[in-house]
């Protein structure tokens, strides 16, 4: 809503202008003024209109060392009186919307040294203006304009919501903007003041509805009613947000009054309906008074010695299984000046209350205990904070606390562990592809490979990883029940013990049997059994309806091959270097020896899988022909067959 403040006289004939001033009449329904009183306040030393045609408000007035007025508000006028200004029309056309102006005014009121509309294509309304040290304006209001002028460094480029605060830097002239940026959330926001620190530093305030601002260093982080009181704090330049907070109850609480001294520190008075504003322990009035609204005054010291104490850390991360205690954390309360008091608070996002810190209050430097507790908890992540105020300032920091329930560790039988390509069990070879059957091993959802940055599959997939003794496998997929991982190439001795670890903890440990190699063939139905996964010399599939001929070259696929050379690094994808086995490769196709043409790693596939290029020899009867591969002194199943026509 456009406010039409009681300080605008519509068609005043006698309203006393004209002593001196530039503009001796109202030319519109309302114009603004502005008007110099004498130091004895009798007389005045000017007054004068400033306005066109149709309605023009005038809101907020600073004043430079030589007594030149510089005035901020918002006109409805196409012909609003510009000069030198950076924008020279009104682009919210006549009537509303509206655009911002801002103008000086020469020390005598005689002219105006400069006038600038700022605006877009809806309403935008200046509601206080303050000046830097060489004489730039700095400009905070509301718009609900999409396409303001925005400049480099802003900290935010666009409107977020119906309605956003803004803030803008005029420069000295008038005829450029040196800085602007919105500030807001998806609801409606508007700032009332602005002012500047002795660093340089701009400081708004004003109310927001948005429960999404974005703060930083806040003593409020969260909204807590309809619509609160906000205070944004920038560096000299803009670019930077120094601090952002909340500050509000229940209901509506609006920032009517600004002021920042020397040391940073900021003042705020406004209006609260809410009868749980947030109060010091030295407010003089500490309830509400009655009535539907008070007043309230506000301080806000967010330099160092308004918080004479730091936390050794903001965040801490517990990991433990359901039921079973988990050790206790803690963090310091360090104190940087004096001796301030201080009181300790644990919330929960969720899981009732696990999260708990001793002691609860105390003076100067401490040691805070924080201990999560799982009893009654699932498996899953809890969030809590444990917030330290000091009760003087009642300044708030915090520690955000994290905890991770996993299960009480997944179970794999004995004989759990098989080949990818057989699913037979028994001994494991370096580099062999094995599945994993289980309960509570993984997570819930299958999950399949993921990549590291040199391109390798990764060791650690949804929180799962397989060991082989302490080396960790390559994944190729995850889940509850099943996973699938490479033995790692490292392997050694004549056995190893293999543990599944889920969420931080681990599975009972296997031990597995270490060959030299044990050859397996993948097998079109995943089975181990049956016809085997084979292309044809065309490269199609091998099929009981798509037999090769006798003298044809097929190409076998297994794993389970042991070591290589050259060495390949666990989970590398084969490319152009194609490791061989060490130990030799002989294949018998329908009982007779089969000529090797190639045997050695499956290009673009992962180290582990095999390919074997081999002729099916002369004297193959038709129909399924066992296939059999001998790596070293180990072959693979008899029941694995080739169809041969």
């Amino acid at each position: 809503m456009i406010p039409k403040p009681a300080n605008q006289v519509p068609f005043s004939d006698n309203f006393p202008v004209g002593q001196g001033g530039f503009q001796t009449s109202n030319r519109g329904l309302y114009n603004g003024f502005v008007t110099k009183f004498s130091a004895d306040s009798v007389t005045t030393a000017y007054s004068t209109y400033l306005g066109g045609r149709t309605s023009d408000f005038l809101l907020g007035i600073a004043v430079d060392a030589t007594g030149a007025a510089y005035v901020t508000g918002y006109a409805s006028s196409t012909d609003f009186p510009i000069l030198s200004g950076f924008q020279s029309t009104n682009r919210g056309g006549a009537g509303v919307p509206v655009d911002v102006v801002v103008a000086k005014l020469n020390p005598t009121g005689t002219g105006l040294v400069f006038s600038t509309f700022y605006g877009g294509g809806g309403s935008d309304i200046g509601r206080s203006i303050a000046l830097d040290k060489d004489g730039n304006a700095w400009v905070t209001g509301e718009t609900g304009s999409s396409n303001l002028q925005m400049t480099d460094g802003a900290v935010q480029r666009e409107l977020s919501g119906p309605l956003d605060a803004f803030v803008i830097k005029v420069a000295a002239k008038g005829d450029t903007l040196l800085y602007g940026t919105y500030w807001g959330g998806t609801r409606e926001d508007s700032a009332t003041n602005v002012t500047l620190g002795a660093d340089g530093s701009v400081t708004i305030a004003g109310s927001a509805s948005s429960s999404n601002l974005r703060t930083v260093d806040a003593l409020q982080a969260a909204s807590a009613g309809a619509a609160d009181a906000f205070v944004l704090r920038l560096n000299a330049t803009g670019s930077t947000i120094l601090q952002s907070t909340y500050l509000g109850g229940s209901s509506t609480d609006t920032v009517f009054g600004l002021f920042v001294n020397n040391q940073g520190v900021v003042y705020l008075a406004g209006e609260t309906g809410s009868v749980n504003f947030p109060v010091s322990a030295n407010g003089f009035q500490r309830t509400t008074g009655g009535g539907p609204s008070d007043a309230f005054v506000a301080v806000i010291d967010s330099s160092p010695a308004a918080n004479p104490f730091t936390l050794s850390t903001e965040r801490l991360t517990f990991t433990g299984v359901p039921g079973a205690p988990i050790a206790a954390q803690n963090f310091a309360i360090r104190v940087t000046a004096g001796a301030p008091t201080w009181t300790v608070e644990t919330t929960t996002a969720a899981g009732g209350a696990w999260l708990s810190a001793t002691p609860r209050s105390g003076t100067g430097a401490a040691t805070v205990d924080v201990t999560a507790a799982t009893t009654g908890l699932a498996v899953g992540t809890y969030n809590g904070t444990v917030t330290v105020t000091n009760t003087r300032l009642n300044t708030r920091s915090a520690v955000a606390v994290a905890m991770t329930i996993g299960s009480a560790g997944g179970t794999v039988p004995n004989n759990g562990v098989v080949s990818a390509a057989s699913f037979t069990g028994g001994a494991v070879a370096p580099g062999q592809i094995v599945t994993i059957f289980g309960s509570g091993i993984g997570p819930a959802q299958l999950t399949g490979a993921q990549l590291t940055p040199q391109g390798t599959l990764s060791t650690s997939v949804a929180e799962t990883r397989v060991l082989f003794d302490t080396r960790a496998a390559p994944l190729i997929y995850v889940s509850a029940s099943q996973i699938s991982a490479i033995v790692p190439y490292g392997v050694s001795g004549t056995t190893t013990q293999m543990q599944v670890e889920f969420r931080g903890v681990r599975s009972n440990a296997v031990s597995l049997l270490i060959a030299a190699t044990a050859p397996g063939l993948f097998t079109a139905n995943s089975s181990g059994k049956g016809q085997g996964a084979i292309l044809n010399q065309d490269g199609s599939f091998n099929s009981g309806s798509n037999a090769a001929e006798v003298g044809s070259v097929v190409v076998l696929y297994g794993t389970g091959e042991g070591a290589v050379d050259p060495v390949v690094v666990d989970g590398a994808i084969n490319a152009s270097s194609l490791p061989k086995p060490r130990e030799p490769i002989t294949v018998r196709i329908g009982g007779k020896d089969a000529e090797v043409l190639y045997g050695g790693a499956a290009p673009g596939l992962v180290a582990g899988v095999f390919q074997i290029n081999v002729r099916i020899p002369e004297g193959v009867a038709p129909g399924s022909a066992p296939v059999v591969v001998m790596v070293g002194r180990a072959t693979s199943s008899p029941e694995v067959t080739v169809a041969v026509r």
